[in-house]
């Protein structure tokens, strides 16, 4: 605590834990408590963190606490273990002994996280409103709301099961409008989908979309052991590249046939666009595009990267391509994969769309074709030398 190193980003962030019935199935809510008090050891001076906690009602924990060292804690340095916490291997429990204000502070945090037990139904939307009105509620995290380089960001950890009104039929639209105005007013949103079973991936995955420009993440958790793995990874990734805009132009005949997640800009088809938001240091994304020729050699292909970097400046990166590559080419292999890939997800969205009509063979048929699509890409990539 206060011992990161120099340029991590500040956080003010708010972790909402669902402590329904279902978390308590396969230690889920478990491992997720012992992955937060983990991360403790990871935030730094001038962070601000709080915890929320729902079933079908929503329960400010720990409210918004900056994590600013005092005197005292420096007069006390020395006989605690504080300064061990980023490199000791002992849990946060053993560290936190000794009687500085920190100290204090931190433990106070862990026996609330303890004391969270599940029961109960799942209400997100309570739970989320509560989020957006905690991170904005103290002058330091207006603060922080204000400066570039922090991240205001809600964790949210749940199997998904919004059971609580189960029978409300614009859920989804809800959960995606909810998440434009987290953007709207400069948050975002990271979901952690945990468990194997009774999983609502949808709405994790709604809620999240808007924010995926502004580096929130959705995360699927099959082993709750991972968590605290993912929850490093969200929130000490360093932003390398924001507002990054990928821009395609096509010219000489060349025409797109199927724009995949790109969309045309009004009024000239022959440019395609896609936000990519917020980048990290050795991020790699994988992006295709199905376009067809021009006659002859005249198709030309111009991309274009626009980002601002960690400077704040913005710049602009140009690569054109104006020959075809053969299929055996490691590139050409890799977009052929990845238009593969996104068949196969255009599938399994098609059968969720079957299966909410009450449609089951519709949505077996696809189910049927993305599985076959799916192997003969794995025995594609087995045979690959």
């Amino acid at each position: 605590m206060g011992l990161m190193a120099e340029g991590c980003p500040p956080k003010n962030v708010c972790l909402v834990i669902d402590v329904s019935g279902s978390m308590g199935e396969e230690q889920k809510l478990e491992r997720i408590k012992a992955a937060v008090k983990e991360s403790l050891r990871h935030y730094m001076a001038g962070d601000v963190f709080s915890l929320i906690a729902f079933n079908e009602r929503a329960q400010l924990v720990i409210p918004p606490t900056p994590l600013e060292p005092t005197a005292g804690d420096l007069q006390g340095m020395g006989r605690s273990r504080m300064p061990r916490l980023m490199s000791s291997p002992l849990p946060v429990d053993e560290l936190i002994v000794g009687d500085t204000p920190m100290e204090r502070k931190i433990r106070r945090f862990v026996h609330a996280i303890d004391r969270l037990y599940p029961g109960g139904a799942t209400d997100v939307d309570a739970a989320l409103r509560l989020a957006v009105e905690t991170l904005q509620s103290t002058s330091a995290q207006r603060r922080l709301l204000r400066d570039p380089r922090a991240i205001n960001r809600v964790l949210l950890f749940s199997d998904g099961m919004h059971n609580a009104k189960r029978a409300d039929p614009d859920v989804l639209a809800r959960f995606h409008a909810f998440g434009h105005d987290l953007v709207a007013r400069r948050l975002s949103i990271s979901t952690f989908g945990v468990g194997k079973t009774g999983f609502d991936e949808r709405l994790l995955c709604e809620l999240v979309r808007p924010s995926l420009e502004h580096s929130g993440r959705y995360y699927y958790v099959r082993d709750p052991s991972r968590v605290r793995e993912l929850l490093w990874d969200d929130l000490m990734t360093t932003p390398m590249l924001k507002d990054a805009l990928l821009i395609v132009e096509l010219s000489g005949g060349a025409s797109v046939l199927d724009p995949g997640p790109f969309t045309a800009a009004a009024g000239r088809p022959t440019r395609l666009q896609l936000n990519l938001g917020t980048l990290t240091a050795e991020e790699k994304r994988a992006l295709a595009l199905r376009l067809r020729g021009g006659a002859g050699d005249s198709a030309t292909v111009a991309v274009r990267l626009v980002y601002t970097d960690p400077s704040g400046r913005r710049r602009l990166e140009t690569a054109r391509v104006a020959r075809a590559l053969p299929s055996s080419d490691p590139a050409a292999r890799v977009a052929l994969e990845e238009l593969a890939l996104q068949d196969v997800r255009a599938s399994f969205g098609r059968a969720v769309e079957h299966l909410d009509r009450g449609d089951r063979l519709g949505a077996a048929a696809e189910l049927e074709g993305a599985l076959t699509a799916l192997a003969e890409l794995q025995r594609t990539q087995q045979r690959r030398p």
